[in-house]
């Protein structure tokens, strides 16, 4: 059993489409289900496929308050119920802060995301050594980060 939530994409806001493909030995799916934090439970529209089946609904996000919050997609197949969550960030800002990026980390990894900060850089270099090495410090009201290079 497995459930991969494809859409939507971390940072939203308006109407997006939840998406998720869910796989069971034990078919048919009986139903599947969203739900927003400790919210209503929702159910999906199940578009059955040869391997996996594909789960899709319509959430208005402006129904919430802008922030984080946790989509949890649950499915019940011939034998169990089971389920998987992911967090997104509800905002009208495409930007987020920097501070944002290390306690929120999962949420973002593989995704290119706008990302608001100062950015302030040193180069080190070692007279005996070929190689340059760089330090690369991002900070902004929120928080920082050091990214080091060589």
């Amino acid at each position: 059993r497995q459930i991969n939530i494809t859409s939507p994409e971390p940072l939203i806001y308006g109407e997006t489409i939840v998406t998720a493909q869910v796989y069971t030995e034990y078919p048919p799916l009986q139903e599947v289900r969203y739900q927003i934090d400790q919210g209503d439970v929702i159910p999906m529209k199940i578009e059955k496929g040869s391997l996996w089946d594909i789960t899709t609904a319509i959430w208005d996000t402006t129904s919430v308050e802008e922030g984080y919050h946790t989509i949890t997609i649950k499915a019940r197949d011939q034998e169990e119920l089971f389920s998987q969550q992911i967090e997104v960030k509800v905002s009208q800002s495409e930007i987020m802060p920097l501070g944002e990026l290390v306690p929120h980390f999962e949420t973002y990894q593989g995704h290119l995301m706008n990302v608001q900060g100062r950015i302030s850089f040193s180069l080190k270099s070692e007279n005996s050594a070929s190689e340059k090495k760089s330090i690369f410090v991002i900070k902004d009201e929120t928080g920082a980060a050091v990214i080091l290079v060589g």
